[in-house]
């Protein structure tokens, strides 16, 4: 999927009961303020939870629903 802001997102699924507390996020390293040499390391993810579908939309970014509706027309 092809974002606004023209970013590429692969998104996937899966028909399997996960727990959510068992979710482990890889992390990231960024450099803020840009230019000034000191580096954080964040998570990727900071909480895992279930949303029914009509949660999910509103919660989704907008470029994103696509994958949804996709999801929902292939079961």
């Amino acid at each position: 999927m092809k974002q606004s802001s023209g970013k590429i997102v692969h998104a996937f699924a899966l028909e399997k009961d996960l727990e959510v507390k068992r979710v482990k996020s890889n992390t990231f390293k960024l450099e803020w303020p840009k230019g000034s040499g000191i580096i954080f390391e964040h998570l990727e993810i900071n909480k895992a939870r279930w949303f029914d579908i009509e949660e999910a939309k509103r919660k989704i970014l907008k470029g994103q629903k696509e994958f949804i509706n996709r999801l929902i027309n292939s079961l």
